[in-house]
């Protein structure tokens, strides 16, 4: 009996074909679309860039303490020539300690002299002359009136260490860092240093002219001297100048030094904070020139973004001009290998952050840019 084939209906073969195609049909469709998914992700696609102008960096000088008048932080406005910050190469107790060893040593080279005195009246009986008494005892007053002038201007010093002192005392109080009471006390102890001061600067003044014309009396009148006394006033002599010398050097390290803002713009990046300690050469703080000339697009991309991308490759820049966006052929200046965070001004999201390496591009100025401008970066 032989066997015949039974035509399966169209209907049925083409259910069958359905029931089988539709897996695969599945399966290539979710492949396609992951792999586009991370070919976008891979790929460099629009990010977020903000216009930028010079950059310039605020160093150091010297190690010391960084000073600052208010919390500076990024995209704070400066102007050029305005001081943003000082550094304190030593401490104000150093300081005064500093001076307060000259000030024995002051005491010291007062008590030598005084025994110079005693053993010059013991010679006025053998030299029995007018002229060599007054010559010695102009020398005295001379070195009398050198060490006065020395006391007064290690006074003067020691007071304006603690007035200094205190005028940080005074900011810190009036940002609210204390009470009113400790307000106004400080307010009064410096008040009373800077009086103090005004004195010692006005004797030190009288002193200095009295020296001048001590000098200039025994200049003009040509008064003899004795070759021996003259050899014992040589070690006080050159003490006072030593404890000058320290004064002035004192004066030098206790002055803060000045650091100022080099253009108009603003802070774009702070590595350190008020009352912490920084090295000679040491860069603080970086601030973006405001008067943009060349713009400057700073964008950040993610690490593995990253690569061919390299100097004077072209891209894409949109800028946003009312409800439409202009496109301008920007160059990479610099496409950094470093990563760091994103600044959350550059974040879509600023709760969560981000890690990006800096990428620099020049545009030309020719849609009249605004600093801090955002704008978009094509980089394919």
């Amino acid at each position: 009996m032989s066997q015949e084939k039974i035509a399966t209906p169209l209907k049925l073969q083409f259910k069958r074909m359905r029931q089988q195609l539709v897996p695969v049909v599945v399966f290539v469709v979710v492949c396609v679309l992951v792999g586009w998914l991370w070919s976008r992700h891979t790929q460099r696609g629009q990010i977020v860039g903000r216009i930028e102008a010079n950059r310039f960096a605020v160093v150091s000088h010297v190690d010391g303490l960084l000073l600052t008048q208010t919390d500076i932080a990024p995209l704070a406005l400066v102007s050029k020539g305005q001081v943003i910050a000082r550094v304190r190469r030593i401490a104000p107790e150093v300081a005064s300690a500093k001076i307060d060893v000259v000030r024995a040593q002051i005491q010291v080279l007062n008590a030598e002299l005084g025994t110079l005195k005693v053993t010059g009246a013991g010679d006025v009986q053998k030299l029995n002359h007018d002229l060599l008494v007054e010559a010695r005892r102009l020398a005295l007053r001379l070195e009398e009136l050198k060490i006065d002038l020395l006391d007064r201007v290690s006074s003067v010093e020691s007071d304006r260490i603690k007035f200094q002192r205190l005028e940080e005392l005074v900011a810190l109080l009036a940002k609210g860092g204390g009470s009113r009471i400790e307000l106004m006390n400080a307010k009064m102890q410096r008040d009373v240093i800077a009086k103090k001061i005004a004195e010692n600067t006005t004797a030190k003044g009288l002193v200095e002219s009295q020296i001048q014309a001590a000098q200039e009396r025994i200049k003009n009148h040509r008064l003899p001297s004795s070759e021996d006394f003259l050899e014992l006033l040589k070690p006080i002599q050159k003490s006072i100048e030593l404890q000058r010398e320290t004064i002035q050097l004192i004066r030098k390290e206790s002055q803060p030094i000045e650091l100022v803002s080099p253009c108009d713009g603003y802070f774009s990046r702070v590595m350190f904070k008020n009352n912490q300690s920084v090295a000679a050469g040491q860069e603080i703080y970086e601030i973006v020139q405001a008067n943009i000339t060349h713009p400057v697009v700073l964008c950040y991309v993610r690490d593995h973004q990253i690569q061919n991308l390299s100097k004077n490759h072209q891209v894409s820049v949109f800028l946003t001009r009312g409800s439409r966006q202009i496109q301008v052929k920007g160059t990479i200046l610099e496409a950094g290998r470093v990563v760091e965070p994103i600044p959350q001004s550059y974040l879509p999201n600023a709760t969560m952050p981000e890690w990006g390496v800096p990428v620099r591009i020049q545009i030309p100025n020719t849609q009249s840019v605004r600093m801090n401008e955002q704008v978009s970066v094509r980089l394919r």
